[in-house]
């Protein structure tokens, strides 16, 4: 499968699916030895803090535009608190409450 362009997070979801057949099976003990996960990962930093330009930057563009108002509440909420962008792609305008303090 390498040789045929797959990534090794792919073999290695292939390589838990096998195992988990020939463990049903009760034959995986035979075979576990010789059998090693590939490396997965691309060494790349998940994220990195904004400089103040940045920052700043990243305000008066998302400012600029009134289409812009959602970019501009996420980069406020994504500075202002420790929301991922996982976290602000479901957030709804019915879940935030700006009067609220906790």
């Amino acid at each position: 499968m390498r040789n045929d362009g797959r990534k090794n997070t792919y073999n290695n979801l292939v390589l838990g699916a096998t195992m988990r057949v020939l463990r049903f099976a009760k034959v995986w003990r035979r075979i576990r030895d010789d059998v090693t996960r590939l490396p997965e990962g691309n060494n790349k930093p998940v994220a990195r803090v904004l400089q103040l330009q940045e920052k700043r930057r990243l305000f008066e563009v998302a400012k600029s535009n009134l289409n812009w108002t959602s970019a501009y509440a996420a980069a406020l909420i994504a500075t202002s608190t420790t929301a991922r962008g996982a976290d602000l792609r479901v957030l709804r305008w019915s879940d935030v409450d700006l009067l609220k303090v906790r």
